[in-house]
C-alpha cells in the first residue's frame, strides 16, 4: 500500500475526475453504500474541487459538491468549517481518513476513503513518466503526443491567456467608470514597461489624465514636458532649461504631482529598454497618432499599429537637444519591431478583444484571435525550453499559448490537470 507522504492531492483530483481507482462495493468510513452516479464538474477556481456531483448514500440521492484531501483533517486546516461555499459539500474524498468533519446542521460529513482502493502500479507509473524534476515534466516524452492534441492545448492556453488579460482590462474599466480612453491609456503604459517597469509606467498613467494627453500630444515640446516631468526627470533641471519652463508652466496649471525618479529600475535592464528610453518613444507614438479607443477600433491593420508604435519618421534635431542629459535616453534609437509587437500583444489587440467581449461582438474577437496567427512569435528561455523538447513554435498565438501552458500547469507540475500530461500516461 502507498504511503501517504508520497502521495499528492493533485494526483486523487485525477483519479476521481476519471474514476480510475477501484470502484466496487463503495463505502463511507461508517460502512454506508455509495454510489457514485455523476462524480462533478472539475472546479478550477476557489471552492469545492468538483461542484454539482450526485452521489448515492445509503440509497438517498444526494446532489452538491466534492472536496478531496489527503487527509479529512485538512477540512480544518484549510479553514473550510468557516466558508459558506462549502456547505454543500455532500462526499469528502480523501487518502486517509483521520477525523470526523460535523457541518453546521450537526450531521457528519460522509467520507470515501482511498488508500486501499488505487492502483500502485499506475502511480508509479505516472512518477516515472512525467519526472517533476524537470522544468518541462513531459520533455522526454512529449513526442509520443499526437500533434493534434498539443495544438489544441496550446490554443486553449492562448484563449485563456487572452481571456484573463480582458478580464483585467475590464476590470480596469470599471474601475475608470466606462472611460475607455482612460482605460486605453493605462494599459498602453504598462505595455511600455515591458515587465520590469511595468508599475511605474502604470503609476505615471494615473498621474498624467488622459484629457491632457489628447490637449497636448500635437505640441511636440509639451508632451516631452508633460510626461518627462510627470515621471520625475526634470527636477533637477535649471530653471531656464525649456522642458523644465513648459513643465512648471503645465504643473501650476493642473496641479500636477510629479513621480519620484526611484520608481524607475535600471538595473538588469538592457539599454534599448532602459524606462527613459521607452518614455521618450511613448511620447513619439502619442504624438503620432494618439491611443484613442476609437482609433483602436477602426485601424486593424498591424503594419500600420506596428509603424505608429515605433514613432514614424525621426523628430527634429532641436527636439532630440531638448533631452540631453536624462539617463537612458537615445533619441536616435528607434523601437525595434520585436518590442513594437510585444507592445501590440500586450496593449492594443487585448484592448480590442476587452472590447469586443464586453460589448458581445464575437465577430471581433474571432478577427483579433485570427491576428496573432500573423505575428512572428517571441523569444525566450521558455519558448526555448518547448522547443528544444520538439514542439515547434510558429506564431505569436502558439508563443503565447506555450508561456501561459508553461505558467499555469508546468511550474506547478499539474500534469494530471493538463491534457498533454494525461495523454501520455495513458499512452505509456
Amino acid at each position: 500500500m502507498l504511503h501517504i507522504c508520497y502521495m499528492i492531492e493533485e494526483y486523487l483530483h485525477y483519479i476521481w475526475k476519471f474514476q480510475h481507482f477501484n470502484c466496487a462495493d463503495l463505502e463511507t468510513t461508517r460502512g454506508e453504500k455509495i454510489e457514485v452516479l455523476y462524480r462533478g464538474d472539475y472546479n478550477h477556481h476557489a471552492g469545492p474541487d468538483f461542484l454539482e456531483a450526485k452521489i448515492n448514500i445509503a440509497g438517498v440521492n444526494w446532489f452538491g459538491h466534492i472536496e478531496i484531501h489527503l487527509k479529512s483533517s485538512d477540512w480544518f486546516a484549510h479553514k473550510h468549517e468557516n466558508d459558506e461555499a462549502y456547505k454543500g459539500v455532500v462526499l469528502h474524498v480523501v487518502w486517509e481518513h483521520n477525523r470526523e468533519v460535523v457541518m453546521n446542521e450537526g450531521e457528519v460529513l460522509p467520507v470515501l476513503e482511498l488508500k486501499s482502493r488505487c492502483d500502485e502500479k499506475h502511480w508509479q507509473q505516472y512518477q516515472r513518466q512525467l519526472p517533476h524534476a524537470e522544468e518541462i515534466p513531459c520533455a522526454k516524452l512529449i513526442k509520443t503526443v499526437e500533434p493534434m492534441i498539443i495544438q489544441h492545448n496550446i490554443t486553449r492556453m492562448f484563449v485563456n491567456r487572452i481571456e484573463q488579460r480582458a478580464a483585467d482590462i475590464l476590470e480596469r474599466l470599471e474601475l475608470n467608470q466606462g472611460d475607455w480612453n482612460t482605460t486605453a491609456w493605462t494599459t498602453l503604459c504598462a505595455a511600455f514597461g515591458f515587465g520590469l517597469n511595468k508599475l511605474a509606467f502604470i503609476h505615471l498613467a494615473e498621474r498624467v489624465p488622459w484629457k491632457l494627453i489628447e490637449r497636448y500630444r500635437d505640441d511636440q515640446l509639451k508632451i516631452i514636458a508633460l510626461l518627462f516631468g510627470q515621471a520625475g526627470w526634470l527636477e533637477e533641471r535649471p530653471p531656464n532649461d525649456p522642458l523644465k519652463r513648459v513643465y512648471m508652466m503645465l504643473k501650476s496649471a493642473y496641479g500636477l504631482v510629479a513621480m519620484e525618479k526611484v520608481q524607475w529600475n535600471f538595473g538588469q535592464v538592457h539599454p534599448a529598454n532602459f524606462p527613459t528610453q521607452r518614455l521618450f518613444q511613448l511620447c513619439k507614438a502619442l504624438h503620432l497618432r494618439g491611443f484613442k479607443m476609437a482609433y483602436l477600433l477602426n485601424e486593424l491593420n498591424m503594419d500600420d499599429a506596428i509603424f505608429q508604435l515605433q514613432g514614424g519618421e525621426k523628430w527634429t534635431e532641436e527636439i532630440d537637444k531638448l533631452l540631453h542629459g536624462i539617463k537612458g535616453v537615445n533619441p536616435k534609437l528607434k523601437m525595434g519591431k520585436t518590442s513594437a509587437n510585444t507592445i501590440l500583444v500586450n496593449a492594443h489587440l487585448p484592448l480590442i478583444f476587452a472590447y469586443a467581449v464586453h460589448h458581445q461582438i464575437d465577430e471581433l474577437k474571432t478577427l483579433i484571435i485570427d491576428r496573432f496567427h500573423n505575428i512572428p512569435p517571441e523569444e525566450n528561455k521558455t519558448l526555448r525550453l518547448w522547443k528544444e523538447s520538439g514542439v515547434p513554435v510558429r506564431n505569436m498565438l502558439e508563443s503565447q499559448g506555450l508561456i501561459e501552458l508553461y505558467k499555469s500547469k508546468c511550474t506547478h507540475k499539474k500534469c494530471l490537470s493538463c491534457s498533454i500530461g494525461n495523454q501520455i500516461l495513458k499512452t505509456t
